[in-house]
């Protein structure tokens, strides 16, 4: 499956498979790159929020984990690879390139 939709249209069966608590179109991005639900208490804002962006669009966004609803565009990275916090609870996002962008509270 891709989304709610099967990425394969011959067989197509999601009778085991577990449905996403959310989806977003070709027209936000193309490349989710998986993130973390924050639990830190350096950003009291985004405390239950699923972190998470797009590799080809730039866009990082966060949603509430327990009541998904429409998420909110926090930053921008280009070509994000991944979503991590340290031991303090800071947010921090990683660009292709080998930059690390720690959020500032």
């Amino acid at each position: 499956m891709e989304g709610t939709r099967c990425f394969s249209v011959d067989p197509c069966s999601s009778v085991n498979a577990v449905a996403p608590v959310l989806v977003y179109e070709r027209e936000e991005g193309r490349s989710v790159t998986g993130g973390l639900v924050y639990r830190g208490a350096q950003h009291v804002g985004l405390q239950g929020a699923y972190i998470y962006g797009d590799w080809a669009s730039d866009t990082i966004w966060a949603v509430n984990a327990a009541r998904p609803g429409t998420p909110s565009v926090i930053a921008t990275v280009d070509q994000l690879v991944s979503v991590g916090i340290d031991n303090l609870g800071g947010l921090y996002f990683v660009s292709i390139q080998g930059t690390i962008f720690r959020v500032v509270p």
